[in-house]
């Protein structure tokens, strides 16, 4: 018995093309999604703002806390959850951006890489000092102004 070897290779043809179509597709909406950084959300305190999240990235999650003063002083608090079956290296770094006329400045702040290990938990509590922060402080608290993304990353 013969095989039709031509209509084989046609549908094979409308198969791939098929498959690239669907591949660019994905690849399309898959860029249009956002970065893995959470977008915090602000709450003013007479002497400070929190900025306040989730993230959650290949199975490692924490609610998030970036914490800013008038001095420039901030602290970064997470408690961290590694879901997976291995340890990851990990750390957080949060963005401050923020639109001051037509100027845009971002500040970026990180903590510490810590290994936590499989199904663990660490709690990151890491303060530090931004010349950046107070200078720009009126700003960071008008949420019309400025936007804070924190993110897990993961290696040393």
């Amino acid at each position: 018995m013969q095989k039709n070897t031509a209509h084989l290779k046609h549908a094979a043809r409308g198969l791939t093309v098929l498959g690239a179509a669907g591949a660019t597709a994905a690849g399309l909406l898959l860029g249009a999604l956002p970065a893995h950084a959470a977008t915090l959300q602000p709450a003013l305190f007479p002497d400070h703002i929190e900025f306040l999240g989730n993230e959650n990235n290949s199975d490692v999650s924490g609610p998030v806390k970036l914490s800013i003063h008038p001095d420039g002083t901030w602290n970064i608090y997470s408690k961290t959850r590694n879901g997976r079956p291995a340890f990851r290296h990990v750390h957080w770094t949060c963005v401050v951006t923020v639109q001051d006329g037509s100027a845009t400045n971002s500040i970026r702040v990180d903590t510490h890489v810590v290994k936590i290990r499989r199904k663990s938990s660490h709690t990151f509590d890491v303060s530090g000092t931004s010349t950046q922060f107070a200078a720009n402080y009126n700003a960071i608290i008008d949420p019309r102004f400025t936007r804070t993304d924190c993110d897990i990353h993961f290696g040393k």
